[in-house]
Formats: C-alpha cells, sequence, structure tokens
C-alpha cells in the first residue's frame, strides 16, 4: 500500500475555507507552474474567495514550489485580488512583489503588448466582461510599475486558439453527451436529475453563446456569453452579466434550480480551468472538488479522482500552524520572500528529493522539515510585531509551562530576540523563548501542506517500500 502522512478526508458540500485554501486542490504531476484559479472572480460565489484567496497566495508561496499562473483578466476582475494590492501598498503589496520576482507568472493576451496596462487596453478592447472599472486601473498601475521594476517579471502569452479550445472542451464534456457521465447514474442519483434539470443550458444556451461569441469578433466560446445566455433563458432584466452571483440569488428560494446553477457553473468553470492550464503548461488547482463535482471531475480527469487512485496515491498531508495572514503580512513583502529562499530552504530540498524518489524515510524528513520551517515563520512573524505582544506571548506561555523560576531570563531573551540583538550568556535561554513562540497558538492557525510525488513509471513499485 502507499503511505500518506497524517491525510484528512475531503469533506461534503460544506467546507471550511482552510479546506478550500489547499486541502481540496488537485494537483497534477507537479511542473514548475500551477494555475492560481482562486483569483477567477466566477469562483467567488463558490468558494467564499474573499475569505480565502490571501491564505491561499500565502501558502501557495511559502510552501509550494511551483511559481503561479494568473490570467490578466483575473488581475482586473478579481474583488480580492484588487483589495489585496489597494490595501497593502500596491506596488509594494505581496502579490505585487511576487510579480516582480517571477513567483507570479500573469499570462497575457495577444494585443498586450507583455504590460499590465496594455492587457487592461487590450481586454476593453475585446469587450470583456467583469472589469471592475473602480479597481481595474488602479490595480494595473501598481503592477506595471512592480514589474517594471522587477528583474525577474516573466509574463507568457496566450494563443490565439484559446477560445476554440475552451468551446471544444465544453461541447465534449457538457454539450454533447445524451446521458450523464456513468458516476451520476451509478453513484449520485440528485446530480443525475441536475444533468437533466441543466440540458437546455447545456445545449441551447452553450450554442447561442457561440454564436453570440463569433459575431462579437471572437473566437470559439467565451465564458461570458455562457453566463449572458443563461441569464436570458432565466429571463434576468440586463443582458450581460459580470458574474453568476446575481442568477445564483435569483434562484434563492428554488433549491433544485440553485443547484442545478451551482452545478452547471462549477462544471463549465472546470472545462475552463482545466483548459487554460492545460494551454499554459502547468498544473491544474482547482479549489472545489467535493460532492457537487468530484463526479464529473471523476469523468473528465480519467483515473486522477477515482477511489483506486486516491487509494494508491502517493502523498504527504500535514497540517501544521502558521501565522495568521495579518501577522504574515506585517512582516513585509521582502521578508516574506527571503524566507521563502532562506528559512524555506531546507524544506524545499527535502520536498524535492522525496518527490523524485518517495519513501517513508524522505517522507518524514520532509515533514520535520515543514513543521521546523512554519516554527520559524512564526517566530518571524512575532519578531515583525511589537516587543510588547511577544513579551505577553512568552509571559503567557511560561506561566502555563509554571517554568516560573526562568521566566526572567527568558522573558529578557525573548525582548533581545525581538530587538535584534541576543548578547552571547543567554543564547540558549533565546533559542528557548523561539521555541514557546512557534509553538503558541497566539495569531497562528492551522492549514494543510499537501504534496503528491513525481512519479516516473518505474519508481511506483519502489516509492511503496519503505527505507531508502
Amino acid at each position: 500500500m502507499a503511505f500518506a502522512l497524517i491525510g484528512l478526508k475531503k469533506s461534503p458540500h460544506n467546507t471550511t475555507s482552510q479546506e478550500l485554501t489547499l486541502g481540496h486542490c488537485e494537483r497534477q504531476v507537479p511542473k514548475n507552474l500551477t494555475y492560481f484559479s482562486v483569483a477567477d472572480r466566477q469562483m467567488e460565489s463558490l468558494t467564499r474567495a474573499n475569505l480565502v484567496f490571501v491564505r491561499s497566495l500565502l501558502d501557495n508561496i511559502l510552501f509550494y514550489p511551483n511559481s503561479l499562473v494568473i490570467p490578466d483578466v483575473y488581475f482586473i476582475v478579481s474583488q480580492p485580488l484588487a483589495m489585496h494590492v489597494l490595501t497593502q501598498g500596491g506596488s509594494d503589496s505581496f502579490l505585487a512583489a511576487c510579480v516582480a520576482e517571477g513567483l507570479i507568472v500573469p499570462a497575457f493576451r495577444n494585443g498586450a503588448d507583455g504590460t499590465f496596462q496594455g492587457a487592461l487596453n487590450a481586454i476593453k478592447d475585446d469587450r470583456i466582461q467583469g472589469i471592475r472599472v473602480e479597481t481595474a486601473t488602479e490595480v494595473t498601475a501598481a503592477l506595471h510599475v512592480a514589474s517594471m521594476n522587477g528583474s525577474r517579471f516573466r509574463p507568457i502569452t496566450w494563443p490565439h486558439e484559446l477560445g476554440v479550445r475552451f468551446e471544444r472542451e465544453i461541447r465534449d464534456q457538457l454539450a454533447r453527451p445524451t446521458t450523464p457521465p456513468p458516476q451520476f447514474q451509478q453513484d449520485r442519483p440528485d446530480l443525475a436529475e441536475v444533468w437533466k434539470y441543466t440540458e437546455r443550458w447545456r445545449t441551447e444556451c452553450i450554442e447561442a453563446a457561440s454564436r453570440k461569441t463569433k459575431s462579437m469578433g471572437g473566437s470559439g466560446l467565451r465564458r461570458g456569453e455562457i453566463m449572458n445566455a443563461i441569464a436570458a433563458d432565466l429571463h434576468y432584466p440586463d443582458t450581460r452579466i459580470d458574474s453568476i452571483e446575481p442568477l445564483l440569488r435569483l434562484a434563492a428560494d428554488e433549491p433544485l434550480k440553485r443547484s442545478a446553477l451551482e452545478a452547471f457553473f462549477l462544471w463549465v468553470n472546470l472545462c475552463y480551468h482545466k483548459n487554460h492550464a492545460d494551454t499554459f503548461q502547468c498544473a491544474l488547482s482547482f479549489p472545489r472538488f467535493d460532492s457537487m463535482v468530484e463526479p464529473l471531475a471523476d469523468h473528465y480527469l480519467p483515473g486522477r479522482m477515482s477511489s483506486d487512485h486516491r487509494e494508491n496515491m502517493v502523498e504527504v498531508r500535514e497540517l501544521v500552524a502558521v501565522p495568521k495572514a495579518s501577522a504574515l503580512l506585517r512582516m513585509g513583502s521582502k521578508r516574506l520572500i527571503e524566507a521563502r529562499l532562506s528559512e524555506g530552504r531546507e524544506y524545499f530540498e527535502r520536498l524535492a528529493e522525496w518527490q523524485i524518489q518517495p519513501n517513508e524515510v524522505r517522507a518524514r524528513a520532509l515533514v520535520t522539515a515543514l513543521k521546523s520551517y512554519a516554527e520559524r515563520l512564526v517566530v518571524l512573524a512575532a519578531r515583525a510585531g511589537t516587543p510588547d505582544l511577544t513579551q505577553n506571548l512568552v509571559r503567557h506561555v511560561v506561566s502555563q509551562e509554571r517554568n516560573r523560576e526562568f521566566m526572567k531570563i527568558i522573558f529578557g531573551a525573548a525582548t533581545s530576540f525581538v530587538r535584534g540583538f541576543v548578547p552571547r550568556p543567554i543564547v540558549e535561554a533565546s533559542k528557548t523563548a523561539d521555541a514557546l513562540i512557534a509553538l503558541s497558538s497566539i495569531e497562528t492557525e492551522q492549514t494543510q501542506i499537501a504534496h503528491g510525488a513525481r512519479l516516473p513509471a518505474e519508481l511506483v513499485v519502489s516509492a511503496q517500500q519503505p527505507g531508502e
């Protein structure tokens, strides 16, 4: 049997924000890029993206080796992305710093000239729906400044046929099938009913959206035109909508219609994100593999989500205490990125070793390095806070441990540590203070870090054997 360390089973429809961040992401064979779908405006009503965006951004950058691919339109339409950039220093925000350092890779359409300003102009020229006019100009200006000042800024360009490929995916997976996927009929009769309910949307509305896309000068199929076609079918008063949220509100008192709308747009988004991920040659991260989507994912990604695959998957899952997002952001963007490179160095080395040749020994070394890295982040975040906060923290922990005899020396060591000066006589006490800070639950939260192995075919059997 394959091994997984401290894994958590997927929960049903009502999932927690932390589970949505990482625990429910389907990560294909790791590459050096991951598609960051939580920045998609059309997922905001389905995944509580406003709550998990920053946490997901931090966790991906700090704990995963891949850079994040974000399509240009997401920078223009995402509310949580805009709020983060505009409230965290604009061009000095963490997201902007990641763009400058190549940890976030924008995917620009043709005509964008490889710049954020050019992307905004091209998106307006293409009459793309969902632009947040109140923030778009300010956000793109801030990211433009960051990108011009970043020596590692590395955008990619998407090909002309992206819309054509999306139409093919939608037709193959949703429009052409006359019967629901086998998983619906065998295991989920409720979703078979939803599949039947969405028949007109999957056929007539998609056909109408395709015609409209081409009449507007686009190629293939635009997701926005699918939204417009569904809105027309539901007799929504506006002919163009910026998000699916008003449609969900429209069906609030009709449970079957509401479930059908959620399922339909999750299925559409799955096709949309996978098409992007395949086109940009990056790993697929879809944050809603739950009871609504998993059966279609089983069908759509053969073998990836099947029970046999999950039982034999070689992976490491670990819950670790990390600083809350607000505490991490207080460290500053530069220090956070430095932490990934310095404090996280051993962790990423152990991760690379385990992914290449997974076994129990290397898995244990990976988990140990992960926990140590997480603890160092907590210490760094505490150090970035006020001395009074850290003093109170140490006093509280020491009191709990009833170690009053050493309170003064630990208290003084922690104060010196926060101020960046640790005298030689209390170095050991300072290390103790570090550990106490790291193990404290103050300003920390649990997050699940999950990694799959990079398994060549010849390593599948050996990966199931313990030891070197």
